[in-house]
Order: C-alpha cells, then sequence, then structure tokens
C-alpha cells in the first residue's frame, strides 16, 4: 500500500507540473489575445490613416523578447521544450509494436496500453445524470476486473496516466504554436528535434486512433492554422508531409474491413482483450509488423482489458468515427 502511495505521488507531482505550466500558458494566451494587437508585436503603432488598423509581423518569425511583450509565459519556452519533446517521445515509444508485444504478453503490464474506465464510459453514451462512471451502470472496474482507479492498485491507474500524460504533451505542442514561439529564431536550433519526434513515422503509426485524433485536434491544427504563410515550408512541410500520408494510409485499412475491400473479416474490427492479447502478440512475430498494422488499424488499435464486448464494440466505432471526422 505504501509503495501504490509513494509511485501515485511521484506521478502527481511530475504531471502536475506540467499541467501547471500547461494552465498558465492557456491563462497567459487568452490575456494576450484580448489586449489590442491581439497579442502580436505591432509594426507601426502610430495611428494610421482610414480605419486606424495596426499590422502585425504576421508574415514571418517573431523573437521571444518582441513575444513577452504581451504574453510572460513566452520566455519559458527555450528551458521547456527540450523536456516536452523527451517526455512525449518516451510515451509515444510505449506503443511501438515491439513494446506492445512484450506488455501484451504480461498478465499485468498489458494493461498500460488499456482504454481506461472513463474511456468505457464515453462509449456507452450514457447520461451523467445517472452517476458517472462510479455510479450506477457505471463502468468503474471494467477494464481491470473488479480494481478501479479509486484502489489501492497501480494497474487501474495506468491507463488514465497516459493518457494525461500524452494529452498534456500534445497541448503544450498547440500552446506552443498558438503563442507562435514555435517559429522564433531562437528555438531554431530545437525544432529539427521536435520535428523528429512529431513527425516520426514510427509514433505515428504506432498510435491508436484515440492517440491520433488527439494529436490532430490538439496540435496539428493549430500548427495549420497558426503558421504565417511565407513559413509554410519551412515549417509546415516537414511535418504535415509524413501525417497526411500517414493518414491515408490509417483510413484505408481502418475502412477496408467494414466496406469490404480487404482479405480481413468483420471479425478483425472487434477489440482486443485480455483473452486474445497473447495470441495477437504473437502474430507480431509470425506475420511481421506491416500484417499486425493493418489489423491493428481494424480495431482502430484498442486494447480493452476485461470489457464486455458490447461496450468494447461501441468503443471502436467511437474511435473509427472520431477519427474519420
Amino acid at each position: 500500500e505504501e509503495f501504490v502511495k509513494k509511485v501515485t505521488t511521484d506521478f502527481s507531482v511530475m504531471f502536475s507540473s506540467l499541467n501547471q505550466l500547461l494552465s498558465v500558458g492557456k491563462r497567459c494566451q487568452e490575456a494576450a489575445k484580448k489586449r489590442p494587437n491581439g497579442g502580436l508585436p505591432v509594426q507601426n503603432f502610430g495611428a494610421l490613416s482610414g480605419e486606424s488598423l495596426q499590422h502585425f509581423p504576421d508574415e514571418g518569425p517573431v523573437n521571444i523578447n518582441d513575444l513577452a511583450i504581451n504574453d510572460p509565459f513566452v520566455p519559458l519556452w527555450p528551458r521547456l521544450l527540450p523536456t516536452l519533446i523527451r517526455v512525449l517521445d518516451a510515451t509515444l515509444r510505449v506503443w511501438h509494436p515491439e513494446r506492445q508485444e512484450s506488455l501484451l504478453r504480461n498478465n499485468i503490464q498489458r494493461y498500460a496500453l488499456a482504454i481506461s474506465d472513463d474511456e468505457a464510459y464515453l462509449a456507452t453514451k450514457q447520461e451523467n445524470s445517472v452517476g458517472g462512471v462510479f455510479g450506477k451502470g457505471g463502468t468503474a472496474g471494467s477494464i481491470v476486473s473488479g480494481w478501479d482507479r479509486r484502489s489501492t492498485n497501480l494497474t487501474p491507474k495506468w491507463s488514465g496516466w497516459f493518457n494525461e500524460l500524452r494529452n498534456n504533451c500534445f497541448q503544450l505542442l498547440g500552446l506552443l504554436s498558438a503563442q507562435r514561439v514555435i517559429f522564433a529564431p531562437e528555438l531554431a536550433h530545437i525544432y529539427p528535434q521536435l520535428v523528429s519526434v512529431v513527425a516520426n513515422p514510427e509514433h505515428l503509426r504506432s498510435m491508436e486512433h484515440r492517440h491520433f485524433t488527439q494529436y490532430l485536434k490538439q496540435f496539428i491544427e493549430i500548427l495549420m492554422l497558426c503558421t504565417p504563410s511565407t513559413l509554410y515550408q519551412s515549417h509546415l512541410t516537414a511535418i504535415l508531409g509524413p501525417v497526411f500520408e500517414h493518414i491515408q494510409y490509417r483510413l484505408k485499412y481502418t475502412w477496408d474491413p467494414i466496406i469490404g475491400n480487404s482479405g480481413l473479416s468483420m471479425e478483425s474490427t472487434k477489440p482486443l482483450g485480455s483473452d486474445n492479447c497473447a495470441q495477437i502478440a504473437n502474430q507480431l512475430s509470425s506475420s511481421g509488423v506491416e500484417s499486425w498494422l493493418i489489423a491493428y488499424y481494424a480495431r482502430g488499435g484498442l486494447f480493452v482489458g476485461d470489457l464486455d464486448s458490447v461496450t468494447a464494440e461501441a468503443a471502436v466505432e467511437k474511435a473509427r468515427v472520431e477519427l474519420t471526422r
């Protein structure tokens, strides 16, 4: 029990620091956006003829000192970004096929890859008024049978921890883009490291649908919206090229079994559970990574642990639809 409490506290300390940085960064950005200049330093502070419009240096990089005039969070990024890149890289590597093969064969460690009780609950489309995941008809204790995140057991906590860590990293990268610090000359030397992680083909193809959807919404979409047109070639191409190529690949093998365009049956779209995960892990060695990934996308990449089949299939359908949107 003491060990569980220690590990829980250690994670809380690590995650709370990232979460606090994200919270403060968002508040600073929202405050900057409400300023008359929209958070960007103006090139001409004098009143202009006509409508007195202000012109922003929107067609190129802006240095951190200028951005910091409106947003005091900005100067933290040169110290924060290298650590953020390492944390995201380590987190995404857990889902690489060779790591999944090892984890899925272990009766306990496999649950690190599972969806959480909360994600299972969201797939049931129940009203919050019934008490949520811990209420009547809730899904608490359904992934790791008999145990939930409130229990004195680390296993059911892992999935929620990974979700928090991964989504926090994606949201911080979105904030980096929204604050336009990602284009600052002071971070030019770090940018290739960032690209090597966020556009890593191994990371992209190893994500589950639920991970990839959050990656697109929380980072890629914001990056596309905030990139000045003159920086498309220098800052977007290296990331969007691999991402768009992978999206086409992922969508094809996600929907092929549904529309009957592949050799896989509808059975392949059923999620991975505790009863057959070791068998699927063995297929990685026998059939190779490419064939394994095709089946992986067909089931949305989901491992649902001990979840009942009806809710499990609803979770896969939800992941498939959200990816396609």
